[in-house]
């Protein structure tokens, strides 16, 4: 396997620019813009493949739309005083490749494996609580999972969110608990990246079929 920066650092020694670090980002970012749209097609044609699928946990915090100080606040004002109990996740949760199916993410889940059903945001604002589902739901809004529950959810800390993302090092990167970490190995099979690295290498370059693997970079080179 191999890295981003790797990737970056073989195309900027094949032009003989190895120290180019422009260069370098902008083969990371034009291989990861090529993976998306070859896994968005994938996705629509064949389904979901189940070695694309990461995932990653995001911390909770209880969530009141009137007296959240953060600014992303809800698009659509709630009425508090209907004894639902709400939380959200500290951070945006990644975008998802889009799917032909309602929910954005493969899976929502507690630590434990206990299913977080997706909601829309509609059934949160008009369903009253005495009608609304003992389950656990979460639904999107303004990029935070909001989770849903018409019982006090004290043992919920953080949340389990499986999909297959667009941008990948940002989900392996929460796995391991490193921001951004593009020095970690992505998690594709080798014949896939070898074909991105070879189309992005053709249309970005005019440069002709070449193994990844075949090209020797410094460590000083691997920034």
């Amino acid at each position: 396997m191999i890295t981003y920066n790797q990737l970056g650092a073989k195309v900027a020694i094949l032009l003989n620019q190895p120290f180019n670090h422009e260069l370098s980002e902008r083969v990371k970012d034009s291989f990861k813009f090529i993976l998306a749209t070859r896994i968005r097609q994938s996705v629509q044609q064949y389904g979901i493949d189940e070695s694309l699928k990461l995932h990653y946990v995001l911390p909770l915090i209880e969530y009141n739309s009137i007296t959240d100080n953060t600014t992303n606040v809800l698009t659509v004002p709630i009425t508090i005083k209907d004894n639902k109990y709400r939380l959200r996740t500290t951070d945006r949760v990644l975008r998802s490749v889009r799917f032909l199916n309602e929910a954005p993410f493969t899976r929502v889940s507690s630590i434990e494996g206990h299913i977080i059903s997706f909601m829309d945001i509609s059934e949160d604002l008009y369903t009253p609580k005495h009608r609304f589902s003992m389950a656990l739901r979460y639904y999107l809004d303004n990029g935070y999972i909001i989770v849903l529950s018409d019982r006090k959810l004290t043992k919920l800390k953080v949340i389990n969110i499986e999909s297959i993302f667009e941008d990948m090092d940002q989900a392996v990167s929460y796995y391991n608990d490193i921001l951004n970490d593009e020095n970690a190995l992505i998690p594709l099979p080798m014949d896939m990246i070898n074909s991105i690295f070879n189309e992005l290498l053709k249309t970005e370059f005019g440069i002709n079929k070449i193994n990844p693997l075949s090209v020797e970079i410094a460590e000083d080179v691997q920034q």
